[in-house]
């Protein structure tokens, strides 16, 4: 019987105890937008009755999930991070294409450009109203909500976010910061008083700056490790009783003996177990010649 007691990993994990196994499927489901973070609260999200794990990436913001396809579906899943405010993207059962990985971090340093475009001039002006008052309040803060309620709408929703999913987040403190700011601000230009139109202006800039940097440096560090991740063999030959066969490199098991042929790369991290060769030497080595391998040398995907 269903209830919030229980939980159904660990449902799974004393049927494996007593030496069962209970049918699962997995799925990817995209979440763009999703920060670091935000991986509780997704996964939070992702945990419906029916769901074995729920595993969110933040460096390629893809959430791993697996499921029991009698309980519930990946609509379901994908439907449930709906519901708690994040943005769904591609849904697949065989990992989140290269392309649509890209293109949603594309879109990322985009909307974050975007966004500091009015943000940086308006902040310097703002600033330099503090040495020549030459701006008049009325006019800061127009100038000003437009750095408000256009380039810091995304700590806003953020926090919407983060309060409907009932925990706190970066985007939660820049909000409270900055919103508090501004609102005293425009009261006081409205009445008369000392504005701080720049500090929430400021805040604002800088933290987006440093998205921005973070966004363009993840683009970069997710196009190295795709490039490395499809220089690996898609298939491995495993031992087995009577010879080798032929599997995903995903699914070879600890201790299994992988036979690889003169010249070909390594599928999988592993030492060599017997017999010697030369194999396709990879880019992060120093030697520009394949190195000879022989028993008990350590190799690796990305070093074989």
């Amino acid at each position: 019987m269903a209830g919030p007691e229980l939980d159904y990993g660990e449902l799974l994990k004393a049927v494996r105890r007593v030496g069962y196994d209970v049918y699962r499927e997995a799925v990817y489901i995209s979440v763009p937008g999703a920060r670091p973070e935000d991986a509780a609260a997704v996964e939070r999200a992702a945990q419906l009755w029916g769901v074995f794990k729920a595993s969110f990436n933040p460096a390629t913001a893809v959430l791993y999930v697996e499921y029991n396809p009698l309980e519930v579906g990946p609509g379901d899943v994908a439907e449930a991070v709906r519901r708690a405010s994040f943005r769904v993207g591609e849904v697949s059962r065989s990992g989140v294409e290269v392309d649509v990985d890209r293109k949603a971090a594309e879109r990322e340093a985009r909307d974050l450009a975007a966004r500091l475009v009015p943000a940086v001039p308006i902040t310097a002006l703002l600033m330099a109203s503090m040495v020549l008052p030459a701006v008049p309040p009325l006019v800061q803060l127009l100038l000003a909500s437009v750095v408000q309620l256009y380039s810091g709408w995304r700590f806003l929703s953020g926090a919407y976010r983060a309060f409907r999913n009932k925990t706190a987040n970066m985007d939660t403190l820049v909000a409270l910061g900055t919103t508090s700011t501004y609102l005293y601000s425009a009261y006081a230009a409205l009445t008369g008083g000392h504005t701080f139109f720049e500090a929430s202006a400021a805040v604002i800039t800088f933290v987006l700056a440093g998205r921005y940097a973070e966004a363009r440096m993840k683009l970069k560090t997710g196009d190295a490790v795709r490039r490395l991740a499809q220089m690996t063999p898609p298939k491995a030959r495993v031992k087995t009783g009577g010879g080798f066969a032929e599997v995903d490199s995903a699914r070879v098991e600890p201790g299994q003996l992988v036979e690889v042929r003169e010249g070909e790369g390594v599928p999988v991290d592993g030492y060599v177990e017997e017999g010697g060769g030369t194999w396709t030497s990879r880019p992060l080595q120093a030697s520009r010649c394949p190195p000879r391998r022989s028993p008990a040398t350590w190799c690796s995907p990305a070093l074989c």
